[in-house]
């Protein structure tokens, strides 16, 4: 086989249990005055300047002055507890396209901004607009969304308003989870490093079919570098299109991952503030949300911004090992970023993703 299990418990600080985290002091990064002063000034010579969004980079987008800073966080994200979360940034004090520039210029820094979807979009906007199609992708609904990773290197998250319930950000460490799995699972190991067959969703490229033809790792083993690549609804998606059922075995295997990704003395869970920015090496780092109730005014409905990151050094991973290059995902004007699951679907996946 070659994407081998990792027969050995995982000693590093990104092997994190959510509450040690939580309490240790290093999950927050204050943006103190010298920070946002900092930023301020490279956002002015941006829009001095008159640089598009899609072109501001390190070089115009200055932060020379909290160099050390800045390679702490991305040092933290590459080699280190893979999840950091900036708070304080003041976003009532600038309008959405400033927002969306600052952001853009502090993710320059990690990496480089790439397409989200087959829209093209490389500042997701994380709002519900399901009442105009309920099937759209996860960050344009309101549904609970199971722990799972994105396709990008580094995932951020800017929170600009909450909604009036709900919405509660939750993460794990897979090298956790693998130890957990490790130690109490071990049969377990072998079939999620084999891995499972996924639905594409409708993003796959011209000619591609919609089920991937061979099994994706959920875990993988890439020089000693342990990642992982999970999406469940995908998984349950292409079972059900194929009409080929788990084996017993397989689903254990799947359940057990994504029951220890929730498990309270193993995952971490926070309510995203206004101002907070939360960036994570989607390798080794699973996110979910719970379901959240919106505000009826649409001017207070919950918003986040989503940079999907190729970071600047990237991890080994298998050479089948999915995920985006300097593109993103292709820009594909017949399609939307929403695909018809089909009642067969959804009633499969009825009450697991928080689906009527």
């Amino acid at each position: 086989m070659r994407n081998r299990p990792y027969n050995n418990y995982i000693d590093n600080i990104g092997a994190w249990k959510g509450p040690e985290l939580a309490s240790s002091g290093t999950l927050y990064f204050d943006l103190k005055p010298y920070h946002l002063t900092t930023i301020d000034k490279a956002l002015s010579k941006a829009n001095r300047i008159g640089v598009p969004i899609d072109e501001i980079d390190p070089s115009t987008f200055d932060l020379r002055d909290i160099g050390d800073d800045i390679k702490f966080i991305y040092e933290t994200l590459i080699r280190g507890a893979g999840i950091i979360i900036l708070r304080g940034l003041p976003v009532d004090s600038y309008s959405l396209p400033d927002l969306e520039k600052l952001y853009w210029g502090l993710g320059s820094h990690f990496g480089l901004a790439v397409s989200q979807s087959v829209m093209g979009d490389r500042i997701g906007h994380v709002t519900d607009i399901s009442g105009k199609d309920p099937n759209e992708r996860a960050y344009r609904n309101s549904l609970a969304v199971p722990p799972h990773t994105d396709l990008a290197d580094i995932v951020g998250m800017l929170s600009i308003r909450k909604a009036a319930k709900g919405g509660l950000s939750t993460y794990s460490s897979v090298l956790a989870i693998h130890n957990e799995i490790f130690r109490e699972h071990p049969e377990y190991l072998p079939i999620l490093y084999r891995g499972y067959r996924m639905h594409r969703f409708g993003e796959q490229s011209p000619g591609e079919p919609s089920v991937t033809p061979d099994p994706i790792p959920v875990l993988s083993n890439q020089a000693g570098y342990i990642s992982a690549r999970i999406v469940p609804e995908y998984i349950d998606m292409a079972e059900v299109e194929l009409g080929e059922p788990l084996p017993q075995i397989q689903r254990a295997a799947l359940d057990y991952f994504l029951e220890l990704a929730e498990r309270p003395d193993l995952c971490l869970s926070v309510m995203l503030e206004p101002g907070e920015i939360s960036l994570i090496n989607n390798y080794f780092i699973l996110h979910s949300r719970t379901a959240f109730y919106d505000h009826l005014n649409s001017n207070q409905r919950r918003l986040l911004l989503r940079l999907w990151l190729v970071s600047n050094e990237r991890r080994p991973v298998p050479p089948d090992f999915p995920r985006v290059e300097d593109s993103g995902i292709l820009r594909q004007t017949d399609r939307k970023s929403s695909y018809f699951r089909g009642t067969t679907a959804r009633k499969a996946n009825k009450g697991r993703y928080g689906e009527d």
